[in-house]
């Protein structure tokens, strides 16, 4: 039997404990309101235990049309990935209509569409995690900027669709004198901060449990 560890992201790292599972510890992050809708996805959203292998990874978009009352319309797949990744999208996707808040909107304007967007990714063999946006902090404490830059491109590689990596990229153009690309970064988060109402990130460690005492 292994030991498994589930770490759920949204914007920062966060984790939680389930039972048989061992929690590492990530970012603190303060409890958000009931009626916040990445908290809800959060919450609800589990790493299929079918998919648990080394390497395998998963992402599901959805577009989400809301009417002019401010309420769910309609729901479109804008990427599928596996049968079991996008059984547990769907899943959580109907939690949220079943729950819906006009919060959830987050002062977003009604009668637009929003993407939702679902990541998934297994660490087998791995015993915890290592935090790449301390890593990036500490990077940029000590202005070395070209260690920063390597570090933010990989992390928007991994997932092109967190508004504050794009931030954090234009802020260290900024620094590197790239005024045009700081400037592009600062318009894609923008963009990005508008039209995505869900980032949700799942990854799940693995330990391989010690072998048992003859």
């Amino acid at each position: 039997m292994n030991k498994i560890v589930f770490k759920k992201k949204m914007r920062s790292f966060i984790s939680i404990c389930l039972l048989f599972f061992v929690l590492f510890p990530a970012a603190a992050q303060e409890q958000a309101p009931l009626d916040d809708l990445n908290q809800f996805v959060i919450e609800n959203l589990q790493f299929p235990k079918g998919e648990l292998s080394d390497g395998n990874k998963g992402r599901m978009i959805l577009s989400l049309k809301i009417n002019n009352e401010g309420l769910p319309d309609s729901v479109f797949v804008s990427q599928a990935s596996t049968e079991t990744f996008n059984a547990e999208c769907m899943r959580v996707m109907e939690l949220i209509i079943q729950n819906w808040r006009p919060s959830f909107l987050d002062d977003r304007a009604a009668g637009e569409e929003y993407l939702l967007v679902f990541s998934f990714s297994a660490q087998m063999g791995n015993s915890g995690f290592s935090d790449k946006y301390a890593q990036l902090e500490r990077l940029i404490k000590k202005e070395k900027y070209e260690k920063a830059m390597a570090l933010i491109d990989q992390k928007i590689e991994e997932n092109p669709f967190y508004s504050d990596d794009y931030l954090t990229r234009s802020e260290i153009h900024r620094q590197m004198g790239n005024n045009e690309e700081s400037q592009r970064d600062y318009m894609t988060a923008r963009q990005l901060k508008k039209k995505i109402l869900v980032n949700a990130e799942v990854t799940a460690f693995g330990m391989p449990r010690p072998p048992s005492s003859p």
